[in-house]
């Protein structure tokens, strides 16, 4: 993954500029729907009825702020200079109808929505994740 944002970022190898603009496009649109997906499973642990629960959800919410959310957050400043706090340059540059309508999605649940809700929605989207590219 490294490789390839690497690879895409730099400017004098043999990638063309229409996939250095597609690849960040495309992290950038990822990165979104993570930092959408963070806070909705932060509302799920919160809102969670037991301690077991919460603890469960709590591991997997460290698991992706020490994992993926770190990978991107390094990789938007190392390769584009681009601070991962300035959630509004980060959607301009995502900006992508579908992507714009999960992340509406994400946070309207992660706002109005019950525990069950929010962990539907967090397993739902967990297990399209995990079975993408299968």
């Amino acid at each position: 993954w490294r490789a390839l944002s690497n690879a895409a970022a730099r400017e004098d190898g043999d990638i063309d500029e229409s996939f250095r603009v597609a690849f960040k496009r495309y992290f950038a649109t990822d990165y979104v729907f993570v930092e959408d997906f963070i806070n909705l499973l932060a509302r799920a642990l919160a809102s969670a009825p037991t301690f077991g629960i919460k603890a469960r959800l709590g591991a997997f919410l460290n698991e992706l702020l020490e994992g993926e959310a770190t990978l991107f957050r390094e990789s938007l400043r190392a390769l584009w200079n681009i601070d991962a706090d300035d959630a509004v340059s980060v959607r301009a540059i995502g900006d992508d109808d579908v992507a714009t309508a999960m992340s509406t999605f994400l946070r309207r649940v992660a706002e109005d929505g019950d525990w069950l809700s929010r962990v539907a929605v967090v397993a739902a989207a967990e297990g399209l994740y995990l079975s993408w590219g299968l």
